[in-house]
């Protein structure tokens, strides 16, 4: 029988090895994987976000995510407040001294990206995003 060997089997594949080694490159500053995918939703945004928009962006579930905003916010990156307007809705903020390790992260992250995507040339790199397109697009039709 084996292992699948699919097409989105290989892409499991692939995304299982970058989040591997992207682990390792952010644990070297002492960031994890969850922590560098919270930041990089938050910065994403001008000023403070609902935290009800970071879950809608994260690949976490509900309280996985709250215990790694918890972290981010023991840490002195994010600060966590109540809506005035709902107690029960809570925003986030990036505080400034998560920036230095989100722009490095961020740095290393491109680099290993651009390094994982220099094995295909234009035409191959443009029919895989437009494959990716497609199929999300086929995900988000009801």
């Amino acid at each position: 029988m084996g292992l699948p060997d699919g097409a989105l089997y290989r892409m499991t594949e692939v995304v299982r090895h970058r989040e591997k080694r992207l682990s390792a490159l952010l644990a070297l500053q002492g960031l994890s994987l969850h922590e560098w995918r919270a930041l990089r939703i938050l910065y994403s945004f001008p000023g403070d976000v609902a935290m009800s928009e970071v879950i809608a962006h994260s690949q976490t579930d509900r309280t996985a995510l709250g215990r790694t905003i918890t972290q981010l916010v023991n840490r002195g990156w994010v600060a966590r407040f109540p809506d005035p307007e709902d107690k029960r809705a809570v925003y986030l903020r990036v505080m400034p001294a998560s920036r230095p390790i989100f722009d490095q992260a961020r740095q290393w992250v491109a680099d290993y990206d651009a390094q994982l995507m220099a094995c295909l040339d234009d035409a191959g790199l443009s029919a895989l995003d437009d494959a990716l397109q497609r199929m999300m697009l086929f995900i988000d039709t009801p």
